[in-house]
């Protein structure tokens, strides 16, 4: 996924004497393509199931939950006592003497999450208690607690304060406001499902935790009644397929690569027995097994060295080419594991069930010709999978500065060159490659690639125009030509990475930053969503670029801005970049030009040999913000559906909260005027 390297390749001259191996694979690739065009033009990724990805899957917001912390009653301090917690099978606390145990939810989202009142239940005997942006309201009942949330970027904090030990709190509940009656029938946020709808399969990758896992028996997987489903072994298989069968969208799955082959046939076989059989369902050995950024191309590279894999191969590139050759061995196994409990199903055929995916490196078609073929291993598939990707050198160190000069619309420029250049031809011959051996080819993953790497993820100001290029409305038009490029290659669906997650200095992968952000703003997904749809392609009618301010060292480097056209009844979009480390930042948002000791503010410091500073002074705060971890922060205000607001000047101002002043905030301001429009 995302990061793509490129560890050798090999071509290799293979013919086949045998044309009844074409004749079968032709067959079967006929039925399989049933399947496959039932998922339409577009698929998605799912990026990871946490507390801090801004996608409410669940009305039940504790199934997102972060790790337990070890804490003490009545008290956040301090915040991690280290002690130990004892657990339930089902990983409920059991608190020893003068213990407690608080989990986070919904952390530095900037906000952006359902705020008011929400219905917690447990069961069980002893206290709960709610802190950060979440306080209580009212003791409903016992095992029935009410609390109201306000958003913020700290998150909801949930604590088990007391606990009977022969009786413990368990079965936590943090139903979202409105759901506390249906949350059991309906278990899916009804935004979430309404978000996926242009989708017509679901790549569960990241919610398998598929990358970092090290399951390996049927016995530790997690279950519905595990207490979080965003841990290290994932989400429950009956999620996923509960919400398959609620959509009728296909499911995609990845096997752990330290699965044995009991967990293999369990998990395949609870998919055949409950998946609606209208359904196909998609089944892969783990995720990029080629690619040695992860563990399991070590894992496959282990395994391949001993069976004589890299002989007769320069020393560098022998652990790569076993590890390919071992993944083609192990994917025949699991795939036929799959196909056994597929097997006499009653309903449709397997071959309308059941989709087998064989995936590669796109950038190296001969990485995806070594697999194929080894073994002749695509006989056993049914469909052939790559990630195409634009972008990835932009953000290599040697990069970085040219990208930083260069103007949005230029770095745009850049990736549809690329695509036409590159990536498409490279496309074109993927296609070949699989349709050769009777496969289709789909994508696993593919879009931008623009992160630093190398590095060079730690310089801000290259994060932040990558940022605010993936924000551009000239993404529209890229990406329309991106998915287009890929239909004009003769694959077959497209799975972007990833449907939905907040920008950072790792990469701006979602695309969504959050879940209900509106159309008008986020371009990419609009452009798939318009070409899944058969849309012609409808760029903005009036191209906003964001407007970004560089101030220069004297402020720290600061980047300030805002997004889109204010209007009457809609939001103002703020953002602020590179906060420093040794205060507290805020944003500052008045409709007053606020003044100190008669002197108005913002007062620009430029006689004082500060160009574009601003003194701000006074505790007139109208809506905080704190910083995110990569030094960011944003905010939405939402502008009133009042016409007199027309013409009305909003003031943006940031500051730090600096130590000994008292009430007083004193720092460093760069300000923001915007005429609000009507």
């Amino acid at each position: 996924m995302k990061l793509q390297n490129n560890p050798g390749s090999l071509a290799l001259g293979l013919c086949f004497a045998l044309f009844g191996s074409f004749q079968h694979t032709a067959q079967a690739a006929s039925q399989a393509n049933d399947a496959v065009e039932r998922v339409g033009r577009l698929a998605i990724n799912f990026d990871e199931l946490r507390d801090w990805n801004p996608t409410w899957v669940f009305t039940d917001a504790m199934k997102i939950a972060r790790d337990w912390l070890p804490q003490v009653p009545g008290s956040l301090a301090p915040w991690n006592t280290g002690a130990h917690i004892n657990t339930d099978h089902n990983g409920w606390p059991i608190l020893g003497f003068g213990q407690s145990a608080s989990t986070l939810l919904f952390r530095e989202l900037n906000g952006v999450y359902p705020g008011g009142i929400y219905n917690v239940f447990f069961d069980g005997s002893g206290t709960m208690e709610y802190g950060h942006d979440a306080s209580l309201l009212q003791h409903v009942a016992p095992g029935h607690d009410r609390i109201f949330v306000a958003p913020s970027h700290n998150g909801m904090v949930v604590k088990i304060s007391t606990s009977d030990s022969n009786n413990h709190i368990r079965n936590v509940r943090v139903i979202m406001p409105g759901f506390e009656h249906t949350y059991q029938s309906e278990p899916f946020h009804p935004e979430f499902l309404a978000a996926i709808e242009p989708f017509g399969a679901l790549r569960f990758m990241q919610w398998q935790n598929t990358n970092f896992t090290t399951i390996q028996h049927w016995y530790q997987r997690p279950t519905p009644q595990t207490w979080t489903q965003s841990l290290e072994f994932g989400m429950a298989v009956e999620h996923m397929v509960d919400l398959a069968n609620r959509t009728g969208k296909a499911p995609w799955f990845c096997m752990p690569h330290t699965a044995t082959d009991d967990f293999v046939r369990q998990f395949a076989r609870f998919v055949a027995q409950n998946l609606d059989p209208s359904i196909p369902a998609y089944v892969e050995y783990s995720n990029e097994v080629w690619n040695n950024q992860f563990a399991a191309f070590h894992h496959a590279a282990a395994n391949g060295l001993p069976l004589g894999y890299g002989a007769g191969f320069p020393p560098q590139s022998a652990e790569v080419q076993a590890a390919w050759r071992w993944y083609a061995d192990r994917s025949v196994q699991v795939l036929g594991i799959w196909t056994s409990e597929f097997q006499g199903l009653p309903g449709p055929p397997l071959e309308q069930r059941l989709v087998r995916v064989l995936a590669s490196q796109h950038a190296n078609p001969d990485v995806g010709r070594t697999i194929l073929d080894h073994g002749n291993a695509y006989l056993h598939a049914d469909a052939y999978a790559v990630a195409p990707y634009v972008g990835f050198t932009f953000g290599l160190p040697e990069n970085q500065w040219t990208y930083i000069e260069r103007p949005i619309d230029g770095v745009i420029a850049d990736l549809q060159h690329e695509l036409a250049t590159s990536v498409a031809p490279t496309m074109v011959e993927n296609v070949q490659l699989a349709s050769e051996r009777g496969l289709p080819t789909i994508a696993y993953e593919g879009g931008q690639h623009l992160a630093g790497v190398g590095g060079s993820q730690d310089n801000f100001l290259l994060s932040q125009k990558f940022i605010d290029v993936n924000r551009a409305p000239g993404m529209y038009e890229f990406y329309r030509s991106f998915l287009e490029s890929w239909e004009a290659a003769g694959a077959d669906f497209m799975t972007p990475y990833s449907f939905c997650g907040a920008y950072s200095s790792f990469g701006s992968w979602g695309h969504l930053e959050y879940l209900n952000q509106p159309l008008s703003e986020a371009h990419k997904h609009r452009a798939l969503v318009d070409w899944a749809n058969g849309e012609p392609s409808q760029p903005p009618s009036q191209p906003v670029e964001p407007n970004v301010f560089y101030f220069g060292t004297a402020c720290q480097n600061l980047w300030m801005g805002h997004y889109g056209e204010p209007r009457v009844g809609q939001s103002l979009f703020v953002t602020v970049s590179n906060v420093p480390s040794f205060g507290t930042a805020r944003l500052l948002a008045s409709f007053t030009n606020l003044d100190f000791q008669g002197i108005p503010l913002p007062f620009d410091l430029g006689a004082l040999g500060q160009p574009g500073c601003s003194l701000l002074v006074g505790d007139f705060a109208a809506v905080p913000a704190q910083a995110d971890s990569s030094g960011s922060l944003n905010l939405e205000l939402p502008i009133p559906a009042d016409p007199a607001l027309a013409g009305a000047i909003v003031h943006v101002q940031w500051s730090v909260d600096m130590p000994g002043f008292g009430p007083l905030q004193v720092g460093l301001s760069n300000a923001l005027s915007v005429t609000i429009g009507s």
